[in-house]
């Protein structure tokens, strides 16, 4: 849909929001000039989102025909935001019984000349009445206003307008109604076009991102979708998301969950709960002082349907997108920088996780960030869990100590391995920032790939770091590297070039090294004759060239035994002999 959508405050907490087509045109919008002898007041409220509104007493003063009239404010100065439903001329004292509500009534004033006019009774008749307020030309028969009405306005804060020169009335009501019909008009295509936006998203059961950007589009608000948790699992909107996620779980707690579409809380959060009736796992939130206001409302219903619908059609539960959201917290982490590290930090707390002066990166291999979540549970440490790769989950934790970081990185270590005995769990050097947290994660990868490669050095339960596990991790970090490849074909060549027994060879080479070099411990592991044993490690010496006695050599064939089967994508041979 090619809207650009603009958005204003309107009164009496009433906003309202206009699509209009590309290229957008300009609205200009007169201030109103006038002087005001009764109290100090600001302007009609602009906020951060103005726009074309509900039409209020300011939008009508500031029209170029009135505005002529050099209108001048005697009453009801703060009121000049209340909405105008319709324009009215009246000259008669008794016309309350003829309003509805939300009428400006323009008037000559002949009626207030009447000695036998209850001036505050009037006034009162009108407010009662619900007039928005009361316009006076002033003229020859009405030099100016009774004082008595000025006085009656000002207690009832009605306001009240004179105008020091002659204005045609008709064709300010014929201004005001055209901009009223043009104001219902951009309600319908406002309405239609979110209808059209949230039907084609659910038409595609889209991810909660995309709704929370569409919603946050329609109202240029920042939008904020939360699980029963306060957790925030999506948001939407640049305009203040630092200060709107700020202290978020807290916050939150003191805007209960509704039923319904309303505002909640001491900041008037508008609020619309998500998930099917009696089943509510979320809501969504515009936090930034968001009023009761229908379009709002709107966007905000039609945005929980299409998150419902979409929850439902995917056959997914609420918990998949705490993870979701976590899962795009950590792939940011290893892009992020230090000026992000506010809003990182932000984010990290919204999704529940605590406050810590340092922050440890771990990676595990071989769980998905359901089954590490249910393991972070169980031994009690608060994490965030997310995948970053196929069978690889990223994980960070917060701890106030390099000592309480370590006992916790332990702890879910063996709660990993209570679930699952062939995952590895590989850590990086606690941080003192999110945004340092990326590198972390990274070298928190080259360990788990370099342990997952060496079965034989996985224990349940190990934390692996990059000291562990040698010369394996700087081999894997090498790989592809054309100074290795060169190394490993220089000392492997010979074998490798004879496709046919090179296998055999390598596996010989392989248990050969893992024996250390011991012919005696190897034959007894594979259960060969010494005899046959030696002469087959003779023959692969002399294919090599080398000297297999030398524990130089059979070290510099271990390392390229090794960088040969990390490129090959094998498991690399182990460090210890077998058996």
């Amino acid at each position: 849909m090619d809207v650009a959508w603009e958005v204003a405050l309107g009164a009496d907490d009433m906003r309202r929001r206009v699509p209009r087509p590309r290229p957008r045109a300009q609205l200009t919008i007169c201030r109103l000039q006038a002087q005001r002898d009764d109290t100090p007041s600001s302007s009609p409220s602009a906020g951060p989102y103005r726009a074309l509104v509900l039409v209020t007493i300011a939008d009508v003063l500031a029209l170029p025909v009135l505005a002529a009239g050099r209108p001048r404010i005697r009453a009801g100065s703060r009121q000049l935001d209340s909405p105008v439903r319709w324009v009215h001329t009246i000259d008669i004292p008794d016309v309350a019984g003829l309003l509805q509500g939300g009428e400006l009534l323009l008037s000559t004033g002949q009626h207030l000349k009447d000695p036998r006019l209850d001036l505050e009774r009037h006034v009162r008749a009108l407010h009662d009445a619900g007039a928005a307020g009361l316009v006076v030309e002033l003229g020859p028969a009405l030099p100016h206003l009774p004082q008595g009405l000025v006085d009656a306005a000002r207690g009832l804060r009605l306001p009240l307008v004179e105008l020091a020169q002659p204005v045609r009335f008709v064709a300010v009501t014929e201004a005001v109604h055209a901009r009223l019909l043009h104001e219902q008009y951009a309600e319908l295509h406002f309405s239609e076009g979110v209808h059209r936006t949230f039907a084609a998203l659910s038409a595609r059961t889209a991810p909660a991102d995309d709704v929370l950007h569409a919603a946050s589009a329609a109202l240029d608000r920042f939008v904020v979708l939360e699980d029963r948790g306060h957790r925030v699992v999506a948001a939407a909107g640049a305009r203040g998301s630092v200060d709107a996620l700020a202290d978020w779980a807290d916050r939150s707690r003191r805007a209960p969950f509704g039923t319904g579409t309303g505002p909640s809380g001491p900041e008037r959060w508008m609020t619309a709960p998500v998930g099917p009736a009696g089943a509510r796992w979320g809501r969504l939130v515009v936090p930034q002082g968001a009023s009761d206001d229908t379009r709002t409302r709107l966007v905000l219903e039609r945005a929980s349907e299409t998150l419902t619908l979409s929850r439902l059609a995917g056959h997914q539960g609420p918990g998949t997108l705490v993870e979701e959201a976590s899962a795009v917290l950590l792939r940011d982490l290893l892009g992020a920088d230090a000026h992000q590290e506010e809003a990182l930090a932000l984010r990290a707390r919204s999704l529940g996780l605590p406050a810590g002066a340092l922050v440890l990166p771990l990676v595990v291999r071989g769980a998905q960030p359901a089954q590490v979540v249910s393991a972070a549970a169980a031994c009690a440490v608060a994490c965030l869990a997310g995948g970053i790769a196929p069978d690889t989950t990223a994980v960070v934790l917060t701890a106030r100590t390099a000592e309480d970081a370590d006992r916790d990185a332990r702890a879910l270590a063996e709660a990993i391995a209570r679930g699952s005995s062939t995952a590895v769990l590989a850590a990086a050097a606690p941080v003192p920032t999110f945004a340092a947290a990326g590198e972390g994660l990274i070298e928190a990868v080259h360990v788990a790939d370099a342990a997952a490669a060496q079965p034989g050095r996985r224990e349940p339960g190990r934390v692996h770091r990059a000291g562990d596990l040698g010369v394996v991790s700087l081999l894997r970090q090498l790989r592809g590297d054309p100074r290795l490849d060169a190394y490993v074909e220089g000392q492997l060549g010979p074998l490798l070039r004879h496709p046919g027994r090179a296998g055999a060879d390598l596996a010989l080479l392989r248990a050969l090294v893992a024996s250390r070099g011991s012919k005696t411990r190897l034959a007894r592991a594979t259960g060969t004759s010494r005899q046959h044993l030696y002469s087959a490690i003779a023959r692969l010496g002399e294919r090599l060239g080398r000297d297999l006695d030398d524990p130089d050599v059979l070290c510099s064939l271990h390392v390229a035994l090794l960088a040969h089967e990390l490129s090959a994508g094998a498991a690399p041979a182990e460090a210890t002999p077998p058996g």
